[in-house]
């Protein structure tokens, strides 16, 4: 019963993750190895996600009804969302990193209207990037994706766009939805921020759901895969003994990052 429950979840994401799947088989016809290791990424996540969702539920004893409650409104938001479909296709920022951004999300046959790209500037403590979704007064789902646009002025296009790739692909996966609705569930159920966020499988979740985009985000091109590698190489050795550690509960570490990319390298041949 609990294996339904956790897989019905996952059903509506992987749907929307066959979308990319045919675009990528569309574009990549001359290297069918990408279409073949996207089947295999998509059936481990699937499988990874579950036994980390079915962690979350037994350790904090919630119930097979109110699970269930929970991720049925899930599914009809996602259900009833319009990201995919068609918008304006033309570019007429002059901005490069909103170039770079509008010229992602087509190329992952995403509506650029339904995606605001939030600048944040004159924040020290704000991180890269952040991806949000949330439902407005409508109950309709808001994408947003939030940058420090003082970095990413700073860094070079292939940074950025490693970035921007990871946000995006946990919009296309609805993660932040899915992590409103559980924090929302957790919350409901008794439990505080502090007794959620420090939870052993809520952390395990939020660190598989980072790798997850890591690997669905760069899998199609190696170039770029090698190119985030190397950023995240750089980052552990040169911010280790930084402040990191409210990080720690919702990423993985910049090491382990490195070496599930490098993994994926390998795979990739």
């Amino acid at each position: 019963m609990n294996y339904v429950i956790a897989f019905g979840i996952i059903a509506v994401a992987m749907a929307v993750w066959g979308v990319l799947f045919y675009w990528y088989k569309a574009n990549f016809k001359s290297q069918p190895s990408r279409a073949a290791l996207w089947e295999v990424l998509r059936e481990e996540s699937i499988y990874d996600r579950e036994k980390q969702l079915l962690a979350i539920k037994n350790e904090f004893g919630i119930s097979d009804q109110a699970w269930k409650e929970c991720w049925d409104s899930y599914h009809h938001d996602v259900d009833a969302d319009d990201l995919f479909e068609q918008g304006a296709s033309h570019i007429k920022k002059n901005d490069p990193i909103e170039v770079l951004f509008k010229r992602l999300l087509l190329e992952y046959g995403i509506n650029p209207e339904r995606v605001t790209l939030t600048m944040i500037k004159n924040d020290a403590d704000f991180e890269d990037a952040n991806s949000v979704q949330n439902l407005d007064e409508n109950d309709r789902i808001f994408h947003d994706i939030q940058i420090n646009y003082q970095t990413f002025k700073e860094s070079d296009a292939g940074v950025n766009e490693v970035i921007l790739r990871h946000e995006i692909m946990h919009l296309i996966c609805y993660d932040s939805l899915a992590l409103l609705y559980l924090y929302t569930l957790l919350k409901e159920s008794g439990y505080s921020r502090e007794q959620i966020f420090n939870a052993p499988s809520v952390i395990a979740y939020n660190h598989g759901m980072e790798l997850r985009a890591d690997r669905l985000s760069l899998y199609h091109n190696k170039k770029l895969a090698e190119y985030a590698l190397e950023m995240y190489q750089w980052a552990h050795k040169t911010l280790k003994n930084e402040k990191l550690n409210d990080m720690s509960i919702s990423h993985p570490s910049y090491e382990q990052r490195a070496y599930e990319i490098k993994k994926l390298i390998k795979r990739m041949g």
